[in-house]
């Protein structure tokens, strides 16, 4: 048993190593350790909230499932018949030393519903639709705070929202966005397919307040983790630009059901040498007519 895991240890190191350099910009899980609470405290947004006789849980979390069944409740029978209402969601967090001078995001892959998201008391926003991501910039208070709580403020009262259970709550895994200065934001990598050709629009920002000269990288991945085509540029920053590489990748796998090939876009930002930035984007390809 021994062998058969070194063995494979060695194939994922090998099949990964398309890089000389690790990218500086990196994510921290955010999902333990939050203190929940259901019901509406208007206070609760503040820094010197007292929260200690409240839950502490890890999400993903539902409260909704862990409630009881009631014809009463508004869910209805179209969600479960189970409870909704507004809740709470807080946590501390001491700012590492390694984050001073980076973009940082705090990122939710999903809450239900209508939640707005508090720093230091200060409202992040407001993110109505619970069925997709969304994600702040805190780099602000990372560079003058040591500490920073975070508030969430959940209110799933309007049921029945949809015509099948939604549940209550941090629903999904968070976390830390962590970047340099020049980076791709986030979703900022489009990619479409024509037979064998590629075509990108990549969203590249500048946030250090001058003009930046940069190189990128463009490599296409395949399954078997081959760079099956690449292509370089030099390109000049103000504040935000956008670049459309096009690659062509002969006898490419088609995607089908049966068959579902899947490959890798990977952009690479360095500077004088050193990485700045290194975004994979997953595709395929399809023709459909």
């Amino acid at each position: 048993m021994r062998k058969i895991i070194l063995i494979a240890s060695l194939i994922v190191l090998v099949a990964c190593d398309h890089t000389t350099e690790t990218p500086p910009n990196y994510q921290v899980d955010n999902n333990e350790n939050w203190s929940f609470q259901i019901g509406d405290y208007a206070e609760a947004k503040t820094i010197n909230f007292d929260d200690s006789h409240w839950r502490i849980l890890d999400v993903p979390h539902d409260w909704s499932i862990e409630g009881n069944y009631s014809a009463s409740h508004p869910m209805g029978d179209r969600c479960g018949y189970l409870p909704a209402g507004i809740a709470w969601y807080r946590k501390t967090i001491e700012v590492p030393d390694e984050w001073q001078g980076k973009q940082v995001e705090i990122e939710f892959d999903g809450v239900f519903m209508n939640s707005t998201v508090y720093a230091n008391g200060k409202a992040l926003g407001t993110h109505p639709y619970g069925w997709t991501s969304f994600a702040y910039n805190i780099s602000d208070l990372v560079a003058k705070e040591q500490k920073i709580t975070f508030a969430v403020h959940v209110d799933n009262h309007l049921q029945p929202s949809a015509r099948w259970y939604t549940g209550s709550g941090i629903y999904a895994p968070t976390r830390f966005n962590i970047k340099e200065n020049i980076n791709i934001p986030r979703n900022g990598v489009f990619i479409k397919t024509k037979g064998g050709q590629v075509e990108a629009d990549i969203q590249i920002a500048n946030l250090s307040g001058k003009t930046q000269n940069i190189d990128l990288k463009y490599e296409i991945i395949s399954e078997n983790q081959d760079v099956v085509t690449e292509l370089s540029q030099g390109l000049t920053l103000d504040e935000s630009s956008s670049t459309k590489p096009q690659l062509n990748v002969k006898n490419p796998d088609f995607w089908d059901l049966e068959t579902p090939h899947l490959y890798y876009f990977v952009t690479t930002i360095s500077q004088n040498g050193k990485t700045l930035h290194q975004e994979k984007t997953r595709f395929g390809f399809r023709d459909i007519r």
